[in-house]
Order: C-alpha cells, then structure tokens, then sequence
C-alpha cells in the first residue's frame, strides 16, 4: 500500500508559497510607487530657486502680510503673538509649478505691467524673489519674476493659498465639548 501525503501538510506548504509570492507582490508594488514618485518630483519645474523659506510677504487685496519662520514656527513679522495657525503658510510654502512662455507678448497684455497680486518669498540664506500675477486665463495666472524678464503661467491654485486675511488665519481656542 502506497502511503497518501498528509493533507494538512501540503495545505501548510501552499499557504506559505502563496505568502511568498504575496510579500514579493507587495515589495515590488512599494518600489515602482517609489520610482514613480521620483520621476514626477524631477520632472517639475520650479519658479524659484530658493532653498528653505524664511519669509513670505503679499497682497492679494486683503492687505499686506508678512510672515516670518523662526525656528520651524511662522509668525506675524508684525505681531509675534498672533495665533497664527500653522497650516496656512505651509500651505503657502509649498513651491509653484510653472510653465515658460515663448514668445509672448509685452507685460501689458498679460497684465503684468501693474499686477494684480505680489508675493515676496525669501529664503534662509537671504536670496529674495518676487512674484508678479498678472491676469487670469482660463485655469491658469501669468506670472513673472523680478526683473520681468520671462513670463510664466501658473495654476490658479497657487493664488488660493494666499486669499487669507490675518484674522482668517488665526488659530482659535479650542474648546471642550459637554455630553448630556
């Protein structure tokens, strides 16, 4: 008589080559989610070139705002004490994406000779850049630099992170909640 395999033991084998080759499946899907994150990331274009922000300023028609980072915290360069909630100039930190124009036409027509927004970014190390939004056109804003040498279109997006008054942007007591 031929000895039949014990069942629960190729049960047992099976279950753990599936094991493996679901691990396998799980590496593989972490490492193309990782590659395809670096490309993305090096595929942007930046509209500056500053390192770490330490102040942002600007006037998006709510009135001039100026805030500065200091040891890892934003604060109202003018009132120190403010609530500050931390959120919206991280928001604002983040860079902007952009895309150049060639050959366009003069600052005026893109509403770039008296902008409708100005933001200053400047940096850890001092280096200072302006951004002049011109007008809108359909989902994007013209932009240019400094000198206004280039002009750019970024996302309308960019322009919605800086639409806070101070006040918006005041974090607010917390308090408890009471049950019945």
């Amino acid at each position: 008589m031929k000895k039949k395999g014990n069942p629960l033991l190729i049960l047992l084998l099976v279950l753990g080559a599936l094991l493996v080759v679901y691990a396998g499946v799980v590496v593989i899907g972490k490492n193309q989610e990782k590659s395809k994150q670096k490309e993305e990331e090096a595929k942007k274009i930046y509209v500056t070139d500053l390192g770490k922000l330490s102040e942002i300023q600007f006037d998006v028609g709510n009135g001039e705002i100026q805030l500065v980072k200091e040891d890892g915290t934003w604060y109202d360069k003018n009132d120190k004490d403010f609530p500050l909630a931390q959120s919206y100039p991280k928001k604002m930190e983040k860079t902007f994406r952009k895309r150049k124009l060639e050959e366009g036409d003069s600052l005026e027509a893109y509403g770039l000779e008296d902008p409708a927004y100005t933001v200053v970014l400047t940096d850890q190390d001092g280096n200072e850049t302006t951004l002049y939004f011109g007008n809108v056109t359909g989902d994007s804003y013209y932009l240019t630099l400094n000198e206004k040498k280039e002009i750019y279109t970024v996302s309308t997006g960019v322009i919605e992170d800086f639409q806070y008054s101070m006040e918006d942007m005041a974090q607010l007591d917390t308090f408890p909640t009471i049950g019945s």
